[in-house]
């Protein structure tokens, strides 16, 4: 069960952070809003989105729909023994400006997200304690960050990551455009995530070859790795996991999709806030959020298997999952952007 705070004095002190951000979200009055929630939602944030768009004059209405399972590409219960997606949420989602998601799995990397987005509906999804809220607030230091690692990761044609004698792993570009994190969504047709900052890329995904060794202390998924992972990697795919209980649970997890494209490279890139840290997992445990923050740690590597279809890529399946790796290098075209903990080129610094 997800853990909340119980003092309504939060959704008083949400509220003013809410405001802030609806203001970097260039909310405006003329502006049609709504909240999509389920069960699992944070009471607090709802009564704080209301609020702060009630505060700007903003014309405001909430969906609640139950907790989805399975996969962030479909709104659905179980009728018939099988998912009925809610299209008409679909449908009214896309005929709104602005939409807040505080849904317990959200829409990323589903095809629901950019059939939504088409429109230039604009999506902020909000689901971290209010904790990391306030301490992760975007900031135009962040936003340069992002949007200069967006230009790097463009120009390249080869990406490669290194660690130690172990990791090896090269792909090739392809022709996406680059995805950026920077916490705010401020233009028609963007999608993004506070208190998130990263960018990444969904490159050609059968290009991909190589092994990616996970150490104790990486991640995968929503959970630190204990041991190490030999994951090999041939004409895009996932061949091979060895290992022990880690390796165990993703072959597990690949196991789900199979058929589908879930054993597929989706992404790869890297976080740039400073301010983002690695124990997050452990730290807002309580709150099942999945560990977004990590993603965010200041050059730490993140790459992802599984669904891209909102990044421009190929993979349709309805699992995804997020590898992150910790001090390995990352090189593209032969020149060093990352290495270790710290950025090599100057603009990302």
């Amino acid at each position: 069960m997800v853990q909340f705070p119980v003092s309504s004095l939060v959704a008083a002190e949400a509220l003013v952070l809410f405001r802030e951000e609806f203001a970097l979200c260039r909310l405006q009055r003329t502006e049609r809003a709504l909240i999509i929630s389920d069960p699992s939602t944070n009471p607090n944030y709802v009564a704080a989105c209301f609020g702060a768009a009630l505060s700007l004059g903003v014309e405001i209405a909430q969906v609640v729909v139950p907790t989805v399972e399975g996969t962030p590409d479909q709104i659905s219960t179980r009728v018939a023994e099988r998912p009925v997606p809610y299209q008409h949420i679909i449908e009214l989602m896309k005929h709104m400006e602005f939409v807040v998601d505080l849904s317990s799995r959200g829409f990323l990397h589903s095809e629901r997200q950019v059939e939504m987005l088409s429109r230039g509906m604009r999506m902020l999804r909000v689901r971290e304690p209010i904790e990391e809220l306030q301490r992760l607030f975007p900031t135009e230091d962040n936003q340069r960050r992002v949007q200069a690692s967006a230009r790097v990761l463009a120009d390249g044609a080869q990406y490669r990551v290194t660690r130690g004698g172990a990791t090896d792993l090269a792909v090739g570009r392809g022709a996406t455009p680059v995805f950026t994190q920077y916490g705010f969504a401020e233009a028609p047709g963007r999608w993004d995530h506070w208190p998130t900052a990263l960018a990444a890329v969904a490159p050609d995904e059968q290009t991909a070859h190589g092994t990616l060794v996970l150490a104790p202390g990486d991640f995968a998924g929503s959970r630190y790795v204990h041991d190490t992972v030999h994951l090999t990697i041939e004409g895009g795919r996932i061949t091979r996991v060895d290992g022990g209980l880690d390796a165990v649970l993703i072959r597990d997890h690949l196991a789900r999709g199979q058929g589908t494209d879930a054993d597929r490279i989706s992404h790869v890139g890297w976080g740039c806030d400073p301010r983002s840290r690695w124990d997050a997992l452990e730290r807002y445990e309580a709150y099942h959020q999945g560990g977004a923050e990590m993603r965010s740690v200041y050059a730490g590597i993140v790459i992802a298997f599984g669904s891209n279809a909102d990044m421009g890529g190929r993979n349709r399946a309805q699992l995804h999952l997020d590898l992150g790796l910790r001090g390995a290098r990352f090189a593209i075209d032969g020149r060093g952007i990352l290495d270790g903990h710290e950025f090599l080129v100057s603009e990302l610094r």
